[in-house]
């Protein structure tokens, strides 16, 4: 839709600049011819108001302009969001994935330094992100914490083990819908603003 607009517009442009093409030939002629018929103030008034226009049509030029240039550079930073989006959204779900597969067999130290990256994307994820994805990242987010945080130092106790293997079950499964969302909501955006590269 953006590409058939732009190609409206300057189909229109090129029209314009045609007529001024005209015009700027014609208007010379036309003073030659009519000055001998008509009195000098009714010429000079015919080019007085022949320049008026060439002006008016050089403004509506110059407002058409700016307007694509405005667009351009919407459409353009409106792509650089859904990307910066689409990149956190990665990021979360890796992360959430290793953290998964790092904490199988021992407890997450809160103070890792892989346990604070892991938040802070989920911390930048809630500000970028619409309502109902931020619902479930908070989802992803803490079932994956319930699962790297609980102890799994009893690993002869068949309860924690069971436990521990549900609580992973739940967090792997909240990634995998949250992966499904964000790629609806993704997809969503380049489908209706032609970001196809």
């Amino acid at each position: 839709m953006p590409s058939e607009l732009i190609t409206l517009h300057s189909l229109l442009g090129d029209i314009y600049h045609g007529l001024v093409s005209i015009l700027t030939i014609i208007l010379p002629l036309l003073e030659k011819a009519v000055v001998p018929l008509v009195t000098i103030g009714g010429t000079l008034g015919g080019v007085y108001w022949a320049q008026k226009g060439q002006i008016k049509l050089k403004i509506i030029d110059i407002d058409f302009q700016r307007e694509n240039i405005d667009r351009e550079e919407k459409i353009k930073r409106h792509k650089e969001l859904v990307d910066d989006r689409k990149n956190k959204y990665i990021s979360f779900v890796n992360k959430a994935f290793h953290m998964n597969q790092k904490y199988i067999y021992d407890a997450c130290n809160p103070s890792s330094q892989d346990y604070i990256e892991f938040t802070i994307t989920y911390n930048e994820l809630q500000f970028i992100a619409p309502q109902r994805i931020r619902k479930f990242a908070y989802k992803v987010y803490s079932s994956v914490n319930e699962y790297i945080l609980f102890s799994k130092n009893h690993q002869n106790n068949l309860i924690i083990m069971e436990t521990c293997d549900k609580l992973r079950a739940k967090s792997i499964k909240n990634i995998a819908i949250f992966q499904a969302l964000t790629n609806k909501d993704i997809i969503k955006y380049y489908q209706t603003n032609d970001y196809n590269d």
